[in-house]
């Protein structure tokens, strides 16, 4: 079979290679689409509803977002397809979403502590490293031992409850995120500082 017909074949029983290549596929489409939602803020003209979507600034905080909401997107388009030919597809993809801002914080503040700045090739490499890494979390514990009950009920709620926590993480900067957008302190001012923060 042909790797379009490997990735487009729907079956009740998707292969591993079918598995395999939405999880590869995944990776591409959590980078760019969070690529695009580094730029969705201002392109929108600032508008403040959109602001807990998008990163409206360079911190590391907001940075998290960008792979996050893709990466639960694409969770739900593809349980569609090869979601339940998987042993733990939920619980694997939450603990391969939670995992993403984890590995960015790694990467990002121990290159930084020890090269004394940030660069962005490096920024975007941390981003491309912590999605595939998710991704091949993911997929291990697709083809992993069936969990118990309790188990696949967590993973059926981990992807609102880790949204939930991320939200309410987001909610200790919350007062200094409305100062940023009412003062225009998002990336046209951000852009121009240096510092310890991703780009």
């Amino acid at each position: 079979m042909t790797t379009a017909g490997a990735l487009f074949t729907f079956n009740n029983m998707p292969s591993g290679k079918m598995i395999r290549n939405w999880e590869l596929l995944g990776v591409v489409v959590i980078f760019f689409a969070g690529a695009a939602l580094h730029f969705v803020f201002e392109w929108s003209g600032y508008w403040k509803p959109i602001a807990w979507l998008v990163a409206i600034n360079e911190s590391t905080w907001e940075h998290f977002k960008l792979a996050f909401w893709p990466g639960i997107v694409w969770a739900l388009i593809e349980y569609c397809v090869v979601g339940k030919g998987t042993c733990n597809y939920w619980i694997g993809k939450a603990l391969g979403l939670l995992s993403m801002p984890i590995i960015i914080t790694v990467i990002f503040y121990s290159y930084t502590t020890l090269l004394g700045t940030n660069y962005l090739v490096l920024d975007i490499l941390s981003f491309f490293l912590a999605i595939s890494f998710g991704q091949f979390i993911s997929y291990r514990l697709f083809f992993a031992n069936k969990l118990s009950v309790a188990f696949q009920w967590l993973g059926a709620l981990g992807l609102p409850t880790s949204a939930t926590t991320l939200e309410c993480w987001g909610t200790v900067a919350a007062a200094r995120l409305l100062h940023q957008v009412r003062t225009g302190d998002t990336f046209e001012k951000m852009r121009g500082r240096k510092g310890n923060s991703p780009s």
